[in-house]
């Protein structure tokens, strides 16, 4: 490639090109921090609804598990009125966990408490979307 001989050009081709850079650079960390903050939201939102559900069942222990577009939990044992849970995410140490079930991508919160083991799943394709 041969580069103009005036001065003018190559500063101009210069800061077009330093320009360039920076402005790859910002968009590159503004995706980097929001994805870092929806999953922390993710994980936010599972851990308080995961609280907020077992001291529910506590209260009442036929409270069913949430089960909005987003969020949906399951309980085992199964009582009356629980959705079936999966066998993939039945498997599930406790902890946050990535699952594909039925081709949808969920982010999993599971715990165990007393004989009861709880599990959320996260619908991850909003934050995917945004």
């Amino acid at each position: 490639m041969l580069l103009p001989r005036k001065l003018r050009l190559r500063v101009a081709l210069a800061f077009a090109v330093f320009g360039g850079l920076i402005s790859f650079l910002l968009a590159l960390v503004l995706y980097l921090t929001a994805h870092d903050l929806g999953v922390r939201l993710m994980n936010e939102t599972l851990h308080a609804e995961m609280e907020d559900y077992i001291a529910r069942r506590g209260r009442n222990p036929h409270s069913l598990p949430p089960a909005t577009v987003t969020l949906l939990g399951f309980v085992h044992p199964a009582t009356i009125g629980d959705p079936p849970i999966p066998k993939s995410i039945l498997a599930l140490p406790d902890g946050l966990h990535t699952v594909h079930w039925e081709d949808i991508s969920y982010r999993v919160l599971s715990r165990g408490v007393k004989e009861e083991r709880f599990f959320l799943l996260y619908l991850t394709k909003r934050l995917a979307e945004r």
